[in-house]
C-alpha cells in the first residue's frame, strides 16, 4: 500500500525540520501567520491595528474629538 497524506505531510514535515525550514502550522496543517503590529492610543491606552488607518482615524475623531490626531497615536501617519 502506498503512504498516506499524512506520513506524507509527516515526512515533508520531519525534513523541513532537520533542515530547519519548517513552517508553523496549525492542527490542520494551514500555515500560522504572523500577528499584524498595533499601536496603542496615548489617550485612552486602547489597541489598534496600525495597517487600519481608517479605524485609527475614525477613532481619534469619535472617540476623542478635543484632542488631535497626533496626540492619539504619534509617528503614525493617516
Amino acid at each position: 500500500m502506498g503512504a498516506s497524506k499524512k506520513d506524507l505531510r509527516r515526512r515533508e514535515q520531519k525534513k523541513a525540520e532537520e533542515a530547519g525550514t519548517r513552517v508553523a502550522t496549525t492542527k490542520g496543517g494551514v500555515a500560522v501567520k504572523a500577528p499584524k503590529e498595533q499601536v496603542q492610543c496615548n489617550v485612552c491606552k486602547a489597541m489598534l491595528v496600525k495597517e487600519q488607518k481608517v479605524q485609527l482615524k475614525d477613532h481619534a475623531t469619535n472617540k476623542h474629538p478635543k484632542s488631535e490626531f497626533s496626540s492619539c497615536f504619534p509617528g503614525v501617519t493617516v
